[in-house]
């Protein structure tokens, strides 16, 4: 008799910005720890959090997957294709966070991390440079493989002490940036209008300065310099504009693409937090704590919305994505 239980669908591949939000909000309340007194205690719970749920949601990805082919043809999504990069990249935060704890364990999953990132980050370039697309499909999440999964992969080398090859990593990533963004912006300001569900990788667009803020002080260590500055005015110019968008974020209906959010918000507060603390004084650390306070409340909103969509039984707005 065939089995009636029905095959589980594949989740969409943003599910994984889960994870990567709740390593970067892990990553902030670690940084308070060290910078403002904060509980070490809540950094380290957030780690294991965003470990289980980054472990699970590619678990539960790949329950989904019946066949090598459907892999690709997600991979190859003209939308959702650029959130695999998410996979490695959170991967590369928590190996540089384990590499406290286990030096060798935590390295050698740095470097697995990073050949990952290479070889997806170089097959998606590939197809960007061979491969044309529709205007409507571009998003920020196309920063994603090059930008973010370079910056990111520098700052856990530069973790795990290996800064020249952290500071190649870096100088690949700011390029992308310029290229990508450059394009990005084109695509903004032309059009078409993104739909709805998208709204919310303009985060991500946000993103880069702090990113890079972050990998540049692994690198360069905890000191001021023309590097900071440039970084911090060009976060200075991206952030601002998302505060005449809230009106129109707040009309979207909620979806897993609301998670774009959440590691533009958490690198910031801990570049923030970095840069704020680096010449201490009682307004600084105000300053500094209601950056933490105002990441973990957003972050903690929209993981409280996502409990919502567990029990749903199909992607839930995927089918808008994919027909935005």
């Amino acid at each position: 008799m065939a089995s009636t239980t029905p095959a589980p669908t594949r989740l969409p591949l943003n599910a994984l910005g889960i994870g990567f939000g709740l390593s970067g909000l892990a990553g902030t309340w670690t940084t308070a720890g060290a910078a403002l007194g904060a509980p070490a205690a809540a950094g380290e719970a957030l780690w294991v959090v965003a470990a289980a749920l980054w472990a699970g949601t590619l678990a539960r990805y790949g329950a989904g997957v019946s066949r090598l082919r459907d892999v690709a043809e997600d991979l190859r999504h003209p939308v959702l294709g650029p959130f695999a990069a998410l996979a490695p990249a959170t991967g590369s935060l928590l190996a540089a966070h384990l590499s406290a704890f286990l030096p060798a364990l935590g390295a050698a999953l740095v470097w697995a991390m990073l050949a990952a990132t290479t070889a997806f980050g170089a097959w998606f370039l590939a197809s960007m440079l061979t491969v044309p697309r529709e205007p409507a499909t571009l998003h920020g999440g196309h920063l994603l493989p090059t930008v973010a999964a370079s910056l990111i992969s520098a700052q856990s080398l530069a973790i795990i002490g290996h800064r020249a090859a952290a500071t190649a990593l870096f100088s690949a990533g700011i390029l992308f940036w310029l290229l990508v963004g450059a394009v990005l912006l084109a695509r903004f300001a032309t059009g078409p209008a993104l739909p709805g569900p998208l709204m919310p990788t303009l985060a991500i667009f946000s993103a880069p300065p702090a990113v890079a803020g972050n990998a540049w002080w692994a690198i360069a260590g905890p000191q001021h310099g023309t590097v900071h500055d440039v970084l911090l005015g060009t976060l200075a110019a991206l952030l601002p504009p998302h505060l005449f968008l809230l009106r129109r974020y707040a009309r979207i209906p909620f979806v897993l693409g609301f998670w774009a959010f959440t590691f533009t918000t958490a690198a910031s507060a801990t570049y923030g937090v970095r840069l704020l603390t680096l010449t201490p004084s009682p307004p600084r650390t105000v300053i500094a704590w209601l950056a933490v306070a105002l990441a973990t409340g957003v972050i903690g909103g929209i993981a409280a919305r996502s409990l919502a969509l567990v029990r749903l039984p199909r992607r839930h707005g995927v089918k808008r994505l994919r027909h935005a």
